[in-house]
């Protein structure tokens, strides 16, 4: 259907840049946005696509908050527009984010996901399950099984926008994942959106701005 049908603006394509490394055999792929505005220790968003996507969907979103906010954007691709879901494996992230950070001078305490879909259960796995530079996550969209739940010694804080209207994820579904995350101990919050389905790409700068907001505040309430 036309009102699905979705393609990045021909500003990221141009703003964002392409890069590769090999893991192993295998070569990983990656877009990042660094604006004009950021500065010497720039904040960084790791974006994290949905399925069938790739890293250059979410730089479309999120480049009107990377310009305003001087944010850095680093948006892996997953494997055939996938991410993994049966362990946290987040060595290719975490290679990723080392090549950036011997490029650009970062902010290592101002790092932080943002996940849509399939990219957001993925968020919530490295959350729990991985040591990582994130500092508090965004899950838009899409969350994991409690069964795999652990309580690792440094809960970060997840907030989780999910429309009313999803047709993949659902409201009682979301709400116990978020009980299941603050038994484990993470701060978690739980935003509806009313008249919002699946679709991140007619909301999607709107979300990324709220969703920078709440990161930002969150950690510089934690520091």
């Amino acid at each position: 259907m036309a009102q699905f049908e979705y393609e990045p603006s021909e500003e990221a394509k141009t703003i964002a840049t392409s890069h590769r490394i090999m893991q192993g055999a295998f070569p990983r792929t990656w877009f990042e946005y660094v604006p004009d505005t950021a500065r010497s220790d720039a904040p960084v968003v790791i974006l994290l696509h949905g399925a069938g996507r790739d890293g250059l969907s979410l730089i479309d979103m999120w480049k009107d908050v990377a310009k305003s906010h001087g944010v850095i954007l680093l948006a892996p691709n997953g494997i055939r527009g996938k991410w993994p879901m049966d362990s946290p494996r987040p060595k290719v992230v975490l290679d990723i984010f080392a090549d950036l950070s011997g490029r650009h001078r970062i902010d290592s305490d101002r790092v932080y996901l943002f996940g849509h879909s399939n990219g957001a259960s993925y968020a919530q796995v490295l959350m729990n399950r991985a040591e990582g530079p994130w500092r508090a996550a965004v899950l838009h969209a899409g969350y994991w099984s409690t069964e795999n739940l652990v309580s690792p010694l440094d809960a970060k804080p997840i907030r989780l926008y999910l429309g009313v209207l999803d047709h993949i994820f659902t409201i009682p579904n979301a709400r116990a994942v978020g009980q299941g995350l603050a038994r484990a101990g993470h701060d978690v919050e739980f935003v509806k959106i009313s008249q919002h389905t699946h679709w991140l790409y007619a909301l999607g700068p709107d979300i990324a701005d709220d969703s920078w907001q709440w990161l930002d505040q969150t950690v510089a309430r934690a520091n």
